[in-house]
C-alpha cells in the first residue's frame, strides 16, 4: 500500500514539474516564435528580432513587432498595469528593460515608428518618456489612432 502511495506522489510531483516547466516564467521576457507570433497592436507577424518588444501584465504577456507598437498599446490601454516592459536592444537583440532604455530616432522599424532601443544613452538618443510622447503625438495626429 505504501508503495502505491509513493508512486502516486512521485507521479504527481513529476506532473507538477512538467506543468511549471512548460508555462510562462513568472517574470522576464518569454520565448518568441519568429514569423508566427503576432503583434498585439498591429497583428503583424514578429520577424525583426532587433525591434521586438514584450509587455507583461498581471494577466498575460503581450508581444509586439515594433517597440513603437508596444508604446502605442500601452498608451491605448491605460487601465492595464504594466509589470514589465521589455524591448530588444537594436544592437545585439538581447532583451532590455524598456523603461530604462534609451532610443535612437529615425530608425527603419517594422511599423515605421522609427525608435531603436539601446541600453546606454548616446548623444542624440531620447529616454523612455520622450519616446512615449513621440508615439502619443503620432497616434493623436492620425485619424482613429490605430496601427497603420
Amino acid at each position: 500500500m505504501k508503495r502505491r502511495y509513493a508512486r502516486v506522489a512521485l507521479w504527481l510531483l513529476l506532473c507538477s514539474f512538467v506543468v511549471v516547466a512548460c508555462g510562462d516564467p513568472a517574470s522576464g521576457p518569454v520565448p518568441v516564435t519568429w514569423g508566427r507570433d503576432t503583434c498585439s497592436h498591429c497583428q503583424m507577424a514578429l520577424g525583426d528580432q532587433r525591434h521586438a518588444a514584450q509587455i507583461r501584465s498581471a494577466a498575460r504577456v503581450e508581444k509586439f513587432d515594433d517597440g513603437g507598437c508596444a508604446l502605442a498599446w500601452q498608451i491605448q490601454h491605460p487601465d492595464v498595469e504594466v509589470r514589465e516592459f521589455w524591448m530588444a536592444d537594436e544592437d545585439d537583440g538581447r532583451w532590455i528593460d524598456a523603461r530604462t532604455a534609451h532610443f535612437r530616432t529615425g530608425r527603419r522599424t517594422p511599423m515605421d515608428f522609427g525608435l531603436g532601443a539601446i541600453s546606454r544613452a548616446e548623444a542624440d538618443s531620447i529616454d523612455f518618456e520622450a519616446a512615449l510622447r513621440r508615439v502619443k503625438e503620432r497616434l493623436d495626429g492620425r485619424a482613429g489612432g490605430g496601427a497603420r
